[in-house]
C-alpha cells in the first residue's frame, strides 16, 4: 500500500502536491514521510481510488480511478494504470534502496538494514504479481465463464478491493502513530504494522 502510494506523483494534480508539501512542512515532515503516513489511513492508493475535487465517490465501482479494463491496461507498456505502476515500480526501486542504504548502515545496522531490503523486495513482487494476476483473472473470466468484460472487470476491482481492505486492517494500528511524542514508539507502532501487513 505504501509503496503503490509513492507512485501517485503523476496521478496527482500540481496544487495537491504543493497543499501536501505545504502541510508537511507545518509539521516537520518530508514529503515520502508524509505520503507514507497517510498511507495508513486508505483503503485504495491513489492509483486506484482518485477522484475530482468535490466529486463523491461512486459506489458503482471498485477501483474509482480504474473503471474499466481499457483504463487499467492499453497493452502499449507505457499507459493505463498498469503501465504507470510498472513504469514507476522500476524508477522508485533503485530510490528505495538507496533511502534504505542512507537511513540504515549495513555495519551498524545489519538486521534493520537486511530487514528493510527484505520488505521492500517483497513489496515490489506483489505489487507486479497482483497487477499480473489482474490481466489473467479478468481474461479467464471473459473467455471461461463467458462475462461481459464490465462484469469481469468489476468482479477483478471486487477481489482487489477486499484485498486491500484485509490489508488495511494491521496497518490501522498505525494511523495515528504521529500522536505519540516518542520517535522510537512511533516507529515501533510502524514496523508493527508494516510487518503484520506482510
Amino acid at each position: 500500500m505504501t509503496l503503490l502510494e509513492s507512485l501517485t506523483t503523476s496521478h496527482v494534480e500540481c496544487k495537491d502536491i504543493l497543499q501536501e508539501l505545504y502541510q508537511s512542512s507545518k509539521v516537520s515532515l518530508s514529503e515520502a514521510l508524509a505520503r507514507h503516513m497517510a498511507s495508513l489511513c486508505r483503503i485504495l492508493p491513489t492509483v486506484f481510488g482518485r477522484v475530482k475535487d468535490g466529486a463523491t465517490p461512486s459506489l458503482k465501482h471498485h477501483l474509482p480511478s480504474v473503471k474499466s479494463f481499457r483504463k487499467w491496461n492499453t497493452y502499449d507498456g507505457a499507459s493505463g494504470a498498469k503501465g504507470y505502476i510498472s513504469t514507476s515500480m522500476d524508477n522508485l526501486k533503485y530510490q528505495l534502496r538507496q533511502d534504505i542504504d542512507q537511513a540504515l548502515s549495513l555495519d551498524a545496522h545489519c538486521m534493520a538494514w537486511s530487514l528493510a531490503n527484505k520488505m521492500h523486495e517483497l513489496s515490489q513482487n506483489f505489487v507486479l504479481e497482483t497487477c499480473n494476476w489482474m490481466d489473467a483473472f479478468y481474461q479467464e473470466l471473459i473467455s471461461t465463464l463467458g462475462d461481459t468484460k464490465e462484469e469481469a472487470w468489476d468482479v477483478v476491482g471486487a477481489c482487489i478491493k477486499k484485498m486491500l481492505k484485509m490489508i488495511r486492517a494491521p496497518r490501522a494500528q498505525a494511523a495515528n502513530a504521529t500522536m505519540d511524542s516518542s520517535p522510537t514508539s512511533q516507529c515501533t507502532f510502524y514496523l508493527w504494522a508494516l510487518v503484520q501487513s506482510h
